[in-house]
């Protein structure tokens, strides 16, 4: 299934969530839609979810108008739950209400595979925000969607917990699921998103593939290995050269970290590398910094979130 949303207009009284934002996710991706608190991320999963209304625009799954129960799979940022059931009745609750065949075969295997399996017959008001988090994901997953809306899934899990939910997101690409997810744990969305989107006070202030964003984002940055090393005169004749700001030893001379600035940061680090080679130093590997996707957020944004 698709996604599509062009021109999307919301107003909470008189002030604007959504700005007229356009951008779309095809059958299959993986899609990291990212931004400050209160850009209008979740105002446009709930819309999406077909939870809330918008007042103009396209919000469509296939080419129909998205609503409640059409195809998508919701986790809300904060999941609530009847806390005097426990994880497993909660689930075949859900089940029931959806009138799912072998209801209690599926909710068995999505407890297993949100690891709640040894916790299912335990009542949810003694769950820790965590546990609610990976129940939350689970009835996300009830009666298989094939869209998959995630508002950030990882916010209340340890490590291990983020690890279970970045492998199970990539197991629903695999299966050809779509999945919009929201999170501000963007390590996670480099390692998983194909594309991304950066929205700020209801705006989308870029939208593409994350490699092709990040890879036209090099920084003056060069990291430099050495096979011995660098001797303090050495060291100062890469420091005078007049596009180097800075150069900074580590393990102990034989690696080093270079600065570059300038408009024209490739012509630098092709001029440290001339001087590397007239000293004839003993290099073994330059690598440029790439930007992070948090640098780029904080370019784009112009503050912290």
């Amino acid at each position: 299934m698709k996604l599509r949303i062009e021109k999307l207009v919301k107003s909470y009284r008189g002030k604007r969530a959504l700005d007229g934002i356009s951008f779309s996710v095809p059958e299959g991706e993986v899609f990291g839609f990212i931004g400050p608190n209160g850009a209008g991320k979740t105002t446009t999963m709930s819309i999406l979810a077909g939870l809330i209304g918008f007042d103009s625009g396209v919000c469509e799954i296939d080419g129909r108008a998205a609503r409640s129960g059409s195809g998508i799979g919701y986790l809300p940022e904060q999941p609530v739950f009847s806390d005097y059931l426990t994880g497993r009745e909660y689930l075949s609750m859900l089940a029931a209400t959806m009138r799912m065949p072998r209801a209690s075969e599926q909710t068995g295997r999505l407890l297993e595979r949100v690891s709640l399996s040894d916790a299912a017959g335990r009542r949810i008001a003694g769950y820790s925000r965590g546990m609610r988090q990976r129940l939350g994901l689970a009835c996300a997953l009830l009666g298989g969607p094939d869209i998959v809306v995630l508002d950030e899934p990882s916010s209340a899990l340890d490590p291990e917990g983020r690890r279970t939910v970045v492998d199970l997101i990539r197991e629903l690409k695999a299966e050809g699921r779509t999945v919009l997810l929201s999170t501000h744990i963007l390590s996670d969305i480099e390692r998983i998103c194909d594309r991304i989107a950066l929205i700020d006070s209801g705006r989308i202030l870029l939208e593409g593939a994350v490699d092709e964003l990040l890879g036209e984002g090099f920084t003056g940055q060069t990291d430099l290995l050495f096979s011995r090393p660098l001797v303090s005169a050495e060291l100062e004749a890469l420091r005078t050269l007049p596009c180097v700001a800075s150069v900074r030893p580590e393990n102990g001379g034989a690696a080093c970290s270079v600065i570059v600035e300038g408009s024209d940061l490739a012509g630098g680090r092709m001029a440290v590398v001339r001087e590397i080679a007239d000293l004839s130093l003993p290099l073994v590997s330059l690598t440029p910094r790439r930007m992070s996707l948090e640098e780029l957020f904080l370019r784009k944004v112009g503050r912290h979130a």
